[in-house]
């Protein structure tokens, strides 16, 4: 099951230099998108799911599912 980032995200940019994959682009980031309908942004499949973003989120704003 793959992670995605909440809306909870504050844009620090750790999880995109933490993730050995470079799963996280940065379209995490786009404003746009944080809005009162937005269910939170999805991971690239390239996610290995080894968990490196959600450990060092200061917000906790990664989950998976």
């Amino acid at each position: 099951m793959p992670y995605r980032i909440t809306g909870d995200c504050i844009s620090c940019g750790h999880c995109s230099v933490v993730c050995p994959q470079k799963a996280i682009n940065d379209g995490y980031r786009d404003t746009a998108l944080v809005s009162s309908v937005w269910q939170g942004y999805r991971i690239t499949e390239a996610c290995s799911e080894c968990g490196a973003c959600a450990a060092v989120c200061p917000v906790q704003a990664i989950t998976k599912g």
